[in-house]
């Protein structure tokens, strides 16, 4: 069975965490440059605005509706 560690620095680091924080690393980059495109230039509006949202929308969590227990559990009628 292949290990899910890679070796960085002298210590092995789970993968899945390299991948993790190089996506959000990435995206924080992407939302930077199109905020900053949209504030100094003009061209692409369109393109960076919906990069920009995009992005911020991949990085939400998604909405739940939490699951409460019944208020009367066990009423007779």
């Amino acid at each position: 069975m292949p290990s899910s560690d890679w070796r960085l620095c002298c210590a092995r680091v789970p993968a899945e965490e390299i991948i993790y924080f190089s996506q959000v690393l990435i995206a924080y980059i992407v939302i930077i440059v199109s905020l900053i495109n949209l504030s100094l230039f003009d061209a692409n509006v369109c393109l960076w605005s919906s990069l920009a949202s995009g992005t911020i929308g991949y990085l939400l969590p998604n909405p739940s509706i939490r699951q409460y227990e019944p208020l009367l559990r066990h009423t007779s009628v």
